[in-house]
């Protein structure tokens, strides 16, 4: 699944979906039901597998960047570098 699909899917759950009574408001009981038993096409996709790979990788990278740049602060020194007031 690409990307931007997942992407997708998470900001209309996120929006939508926050709260139950968001989404099924104007739902009828019986439409409440029939929704909660069409399991092929479902309202809402979490997508819970990818966005659990998607938060470790992004804490990956930002350990890896955080390692370099502390690699870097023990080479040239914390007044060297960008944002340090100097």
């Amino acid at each position: 699944m690409k990307l931007g699909t997942l992407l997708k899917d998470w900001r209309k759950t996120f929006e939508k979906a926050r709260y139950s009574y968001e989404a099924n408001d104007s739902r009828s009981d019986d439409a409440l039901e029939k929704a909660s038993s069409n399991w092929d096409e479902p309202d809402f996709n979490f997508h819970p597998i990818e966005l659990q790979g998607l938060n470790e990788s992004m804490l990956n990278w930002l350990r890896k960047w955080v390692d370099r740049l502390e690699q870097r602060q023990k080479q040239v020194g914390n007044d060297q570098l960008p944002g340090s007031g100097s």
